[in-house]
Formats: C-alpha cells, structure tokens, sequence
C-alpha cells in the first residue's frame, strides 16, 4: 500500500503545545521543506505566494473595531 503525503499539512494547537517538534519531526522522516509560520515576514511572504491579501496592523484594527 502506498501512502502519498499531502503536498501542504497545518499544525494548529495551543502555544507550547509542540506544534514546531512534531512538523520538525515529521519533515526530517519525511524528507519535505517545513516552513515555521512565527515569522511575521515569513508568514507575509507565504500568505501573498499563495494568494491571500495581507493588510497592515492599522487596517485589521480598523476591521475589528468595525465588527
């Protein structure tokens, strides 16, 4: 049986839960890129490669005091 990996996995859980062990772990087995999200720039740089709208810090206070 052949098990293919998803091209993109998200971890998401509390701060210190071991969300950064565990995606390290998974791709030195796995022999794929892990991309840590804890960057601000990163995170930006990802987000607008694959598309998203990144808006600055003034703008999303701005939404939230809307809401």
């Amino acid at each position: 049986m052949n098990k293919s990996i998803p091209e993109k996995i998200h971890i998401i859980d509390s701060v210190g839960s071991g969300k950064t062990r565990l995606a390290r772990m998974f791709s030195e087995k796995h022999a794929i890129q892990h991309y840590e999200l804890d960057n601000v720039g990163v995170t930006t740089a990802l987000l607008r490669r694959n598309g998203f709208q990144v808006i600055s810090e003034d703008q999303f206070d701005n939404c939230v005091t809307v809401i």
